[in-house]
């Protein structure tokens, strides 16, 4: 049963908007009752997530015109007027209902993993309801950036899409499979930055792919396409430029062990051809990140992943590299715990 809040029943007059204009109540109807057992699943944060999302994409969708119809309906609910105008003035209203019964596929198989989320796993449960509880829910948009862990490869479900449902924040992931932080084209960690959007946070992923790459660790003071810290502070400065007020958390790469088969096909203690291991590109950030005073969360502790432990590896890191869904929710976790340490506790003991 869906949870009693105004915001459903303002959909409910959005919808007899869309039914009213398409003249096709039934497939509307028959969609929306596809639909009530899941939402009466979700928390009320998530419902209303889901409503905005709707009515997000309904509006889009919609002429200057029409918008101000709805606006009108929205404050009188003047359903015949509304009729008239739509009547008057749009003449392709089908394509209308249309886009709203997409929009309702769309959400509605986002909503079937909330239920499978919900019946499957008290983890998951006990997760969202966290991460909903904590700081980092008073970010409206996140930005994330980085490579295939970051992308979420290997699991049903990533970092970002775990603080979008716990938050309903707007998430925008530009993470790529295989990215390099320095700038080698379209795909880089560098190029995703300037591509992002305006965010109050953004979470920035540093990668491992540089290093199997053999690209130099160099300087601050190095170009974007000349070594790892190069690229490192510059897209520091993309970010900044975007939004000079943004929070901003950089995430290191993870110990890993990749297998293939029975068989360890390298390790994080592995030189690449400049003699370097991961953990040499990892202090390299974490140093960077002191100087640049940008918080960094730290995922290369054995505490947190330990891929060279078979259990841990099949529940969390099945391939040695790519943490699963959940892998994932103890990513999110450590991004939620170091958003409170570093910017609430740590801004609260600066002003006393």
């Amino acid at each position: 049963m869906l949870k009693d809040n105004g915001y459903f029943r303002k959909l409910s007059m959005l919808i007899k908007t869309y039914q009213l204009a398409a003249t096709v109540e039934q497939q509307v109807r028959i969609k929306l009752i596809a639909i009530e057992p899941i939402i009466g699943t979700l928390t009320v944060r998530q419902q209303n997530w889901l409503v905005n999302q709707l009515f997000t994409d309904a509006t889009s969708d919609i002429s200057t015109a029409i918008a101000l119809n709805l606006l009108i309906l929205w404050n009188t609910h003047d359903i015949e007027q509304l009729k008239l105008n739509l009547i008057a003035q749009y003449a392709t209203q089908a394509k209308l209902i249309r886009h709203l019964l997409q929009d309702v596929r769309r959400h509605l198989d986002e909503l079937i993993l909330w239920q499978k989320t919900a019946s499957g796993s008290l983890i998951d449960v006990q997760l969202v309801t966290t991460l909903a509880k904590m700081p980092i829910s008073s970010n409206k948009t996140v930005g994330i950036i980085g490579d295939s862990v970051s992308f979420g490869l290997k699991a049903t479900t990533n970092y970002g899409q775990y603080i979008q449902r716990a938050t309903g924040s707007g998430v925008q992931n530009l993470a790529i499979s295989g990215a390099h932080l320095s700038d080698n084209g379209y795909n880089s960690i560098y190029q995703q930055a300037q591509r992002l959007e305006k965010a109050q946070l953004y979470i920035f992923q540093g990668t491992d792919d540089d290093w199997l790459a053999n690209v130099p660790i160099g300087s601050l003071t190095d170009k974007p396409n000349e070594s790892y810290l190069g690229a490192f502070y510059h897209t520091i400065k993309v970010l900044k430029q975007k939004n000079a007020s943004s929070k901003i958390l950089t995430l290191t790469p993870t110990y890993q062990v990749p297998v293939k088969g029975n068989k360890v096909r390298r390790t994080d203690e592995t030189r690449n051809k400049l003699g370097h291991n991961l953990h040499d590109y990892v202090r390299a950030q974490i140093q960077a990140s002191y100087v640049l005073d940008i918080p960094v969360v730290n995922l290369m502790q054995k505490t947190l992943f330990n891929p060279a432990d078979y259990q841990f590896r099949q529940l969390y890191m099945p391939d040695g590299l790519h943490p699963n869904e959940r892998g994932h929710r103890i990513i999110a976790k450590e991004i939620a715990t170091a958003y409170n340490y570093y910017f609430i506790l740590s801004e609260n003991k600066k002003s006393n």
